[in-house]
């Protein structure tokens, strides 16, 4: 407890510093207080990326320590803070380590172009988080088809403990009888590749749950395609937004070639789905895909390019039962045409980012979707690993509807930032497209969306009362 005679003390010299600032009834200057950097709360973030040809990480901001290694090594190595690094010709995975304000400013992607061999045609997929559960679906494990495709699962393991995981599988029927799809060991520091077409072979494609019993693991999958003996197109495909009532796969790419939809159904009630899609010019319900019923604990497919006709957009889906959702495109009706795997994925929040969203001899485009009733604005812009600033826009988007952002001239691969818009949601997805012979190149992913509960720089604010 203060005595009196502090508080006095305190008092008085109070008022001789009022009376020494108010000298001849003018105002002394009040020195402003020197702006305080954001301080970096505790949190830590940890990306893992496929091994790939590029491999592109991003920061938007000078605060807080990024760092990456490969995965079999400890020793990290630093990425500029709000630049970025390009890492090229990865034979193996890598992690990249956001603490304090990079858990919400930095994000990686890969990227792999290839004229023939194996894995013939444009890839691209954001890096994603070690999980106890990933889901997936749109997965083929029909290597003797006449469009034979093969599905590659990836699981990968960033921690210094060991993981082992399940697959459940999902097929059209129910659950696919997979007998070594259980108890799978992934050692610490290490990936391991697991292809579908081992466990079982079936034309329609099948649901996926990547679920670990010990550990976690960062999971994606590649998909493959081939007309006989002739590579057509390949893919990496990262996990769909969690089984849920309501779903938005974002990001569906124009032109040639067919679309279609894959639902997921995990749940023990057979559901009904209702489809609706977003495009440039509204929303409408797609002719005879307009509903979609899904049995229990299996997964159904409905073509969308009819209703889409070669144009963008988006699909919405809602039901009774939580499910998950992708859209496979290709990107023609020529047997060797390429394949693009587009996940659902969560609205944009602050800032997303798309680790890959132009390089030498692409086409990049954003999509970006707009769900609710009223016209949003859209600010997006691209920057290369440098910092600088290569292009900027903003996207308006009507309510219901879908409108494309082109990025042209970049020559490197640089990435997009799209802010949320104030007063709505949206959701966002990018194209990749080539022209190569005989059908073109064609990639899609979804955007990372940071995750600001994990961290993030809280702005310090001068309060002149404090203390009072």
């Amino acid at each position: 407890m203060t005595s009196p005679v502090v508080r006095l003390a305190v008092v008085g010299g109070l008022c001789l510093a009022i009376a020494g600032a108010t000298l001849g009834g003018a105002a002394l200057p009040v020195s402003e207080p020197r702006p305080l950097p954001p301080v970096d709360p505790d949190g830590r973030t940890v990306t893992v990326c496929p091994a790939a040809p590029t491999v592109n990480l991003v920061s938007t901001t000078t605060w807080g320590a990024l760092n990456t290694r490969p995965i079999t090594e400890e020793r990290a190595s630093p990425v500029p803070a709000g630049r970025g690094l390009t890492l090229t010709d990865q034979s193996n995975p890598v992690v990249m380590i956001a603490e304090g304000r990079q858990n919400e400013g930095a994000a990686a992607a890969v990227f792999a172009r290839h004229a023939e061999g194996p894995e013939r045609g444009l890839s691209m997929a954001r890096c994603g988080t070690p999980a106890t559960t990933t889901w997936f679906t749109g997965l083929v494990s029909d290597p003797d088809g006449g469009t034979a495709g093969r599905t590659e699962v990836l699981l990968i393991n960033a921690d210094a403990g060991s993981a082992e995981a399940d697959l459940i599988l999902f097929g059209p029927d129910g659950l696919q009888v997979a007998p070594g799809a259980r108890g799978i060991a992934v050692p610490a520091r290490s990936a391991r590749t697991v292809a579908l077409d081992t466990l079982f072979t079936r034309a329609e494609p099948v649901g996926l749950q990547v679920r670990t019993t010990r550990g976690r693991v960062a999971a994606v999958v590649q998909q493959r395609t081939s007309a006989g003996a002739q590579p057509a197109g390949t893919d990496w495909q990262v996990g769909s937004a969690p089984p849920a009532p309501e779903q938005v796969v974002a990001g569906i790419p124009a032109g040639p070639g067919p679309r279609t939809l894959i639902l997921t159904n995990p749940s023990s009630r057979r559901t009904t789905a209702t489809v609706e899609v977003l495009g440039p010019d509204g929303t409408f319900a797609p002719v005879d895909a307009s509903t979609v019923d899904v049995n229990a604990e299996a997964t159904a497919a409905v073509p969308l390019h009819p209703a889409l006709n070669g144009e963008p957009g988006a699909v919405r889906i809602r039901a009774e039962q939580p499910l998950t959702a992708a859209v496979v495109s290709r990107s023609g009706d020529d047997p060797l045409a390429d394949i693009a795997v587009q996940p659902s994925s969560p609205a944009l929040s602050a800032t997303s980012i798309g680790g890959v969203a132009v390089a030498q001899g692409v086409r990049g485009t954003l999509l970006v979707t707009n769900p609710g009733e009223q016209e949003i604005t859209v600010p997006a812009r691209v920057v290369g690993t440098d910092g600088a600033e290569l292009g900027a826009t903003e996207v308006r988007v009507p309510p219901g509807s879908t409108a494309p952002w082109i990025i042209d001239g970049i020559d490197r691969p640089a990435a997009v930032l799209v802010r949320a818009p104030a007063g709505g949601s949206a959701y966002a997805g990018l194209v990749l497209t080539s022209g190569e012979a005989p059908a073109g190149g064609l990639a899609t992913s979804p955007l990372s969306v940071p995750a600001q509960e994990q961290g993030g720089g809280i702005e310090p604010v001068f309060d002149p009362g404090a203390g009072r």
